[in-house]
């Protein structure tokens, strides 16, 4: 079991991450422990590597890492970490007795294609939100904690149904290979330096943010709804009924 009398208790996160300002300026003003996100699946090696080690250091000088925290796509890149290198996340969480938690709020309720959730591995939490319409998480030990009124509940029951009714994780897993068809090569384009995708969301990055204020107005004009995120990229995130031409 963790030692009480530790000096201390924080949780890992990755750099880039979008847990919400609560969490994410908190980790910062405490000096939390952070690594870096995976941007390659040759990354994620030396990753996992430097995890454990810091993990190990905080656990010897009695600062207990309690919580290893990420997002299965991180939503401020579009970066996808792969399901080895999740198993890595949980195989470390379970040697330093550390609690997972896969942050699904902006991946889940079928955004991925890949299922309701992104992530297959076992998490001892998983967030979610957005999409869902009602905000909360998923323990092993406590089950379903949910937030928000009755309405929004009634929403994420609903949506659920239609998602299951509509095949609607089949819909988003074979329009979003179009998609990734599509962002090969586009770094060649003049001002994108790279464009990412998971399920039918896409993150495009750009040279500079006058390309990327350009963009935004280009597709709007177009009628596709997209946002600036950061100064270098746009993002789109569809529904999940978005269909082929």
């Amino acid at each position: 079991m963790l030692e009480r009398e530790a000096d201390g208790w924080s949780a890992l996160y990755f750099d880039g991450s979008t847990h919400g300002s609560p969490l994410t300026l908190g980790g910062m003003i405490c000096g939390w422990p952070k690594a870096t996100y995976p941007s390659s699946a040759a990354e994620e090696s030396s990753i996992l590597e430097h995890v454990r080690d810091t993990v190990g250091e905080k656990r010897a000088s009695g600062n207990i890492v309690a919580a290893i925290v990420i997002e299965p796509t991180q939503q401020s890149t579009g970066y996808v970490a792969s399901d080895s290198f999740l198993s890595g996340l949980r195989s470390i969480a379970n040697d330093f007795e550390a609690a997972l938690i896969i942050d699904e709020t902006s991946t889940g309720c079928g955004a991925s294609g890949k299922g309701f959730w992104q992530s297959t591995e076992s998490a001892d939490y998983v967030a979610f939100g957005k999409r869902t319409q009602a905000v909360g998480f998923y323990s092993k030990t406590a089950g379903v904690s949910l937030g928000g009124s009755e309405n929004s509940v009634k929403l994420f029951s609903t949506i659920s149904k239609g998602i299951t009714q509509d095949q609607l994780l089949t819909q988003v897993s074979q329009v979003g290979e179009k998609i990734a068809i599509g962002t090969e090569g586009a770094s060649s384009l003049p001002g994108i330096t790279d464009a990412r995708s998971s399920g039918t969301s896409l993150w495009v990055h750009t040279d500079s943010a006058a390309t990327t204020v350009k963009l935004v107005a280009h597709m709007r004009s177009l009628g596709v709804l997209v946002k600036q995120n950061g100064s270098n990229c746009v993002v789109a995130k569809p529904a999940l009924v978005l269909g082929q031409p």
